[in-house]
């Protein structure tokens, strides 16, 4: 089966992209390279969106070098942990 790599988080189709990804099983997601496109709160709510939606095994964090400017990985930890936080809580009805 053909693997599917979508680059740049599909951006500005990120939510499209996840929706992909969840249907067909061959196609991942690497949000690299979309970063110094998009400012700060545009980089948090890009993540956002695709850690809502994308399982994490079909997640590609990229690899290129790296760009001072970027949230740095703790950030970014950081980030998917709150988000995390967010759904099961708004599951739970809080």
């Amino acid at each position: 089966m053909i693997q599917y790599l979508l680059l740049h988080a599909s951006y500005p189709y990120t939510r499209e992209a996840g929706n992909l990804i969840i249907v067909y099983k061959n196609v991942q997601l690497d949000i690299g390279e979309v970063f110094p496109a998009v400012s700060r709160r545009g980089q948090e709510a890009l993540i956002q969106q695709a850690l809502e939606l994308v399982p994490t095994n079909k997640f590609m964090w990229p690899s290129e070098q790296v760009i001072p400017h970027l949230l740095s990985s703790l950030e970014l930890l950081d980030l998917a942990r709150r988000s995390s936080q967010a759904g099961r809580e708004s599951n739970m009805g809080w």
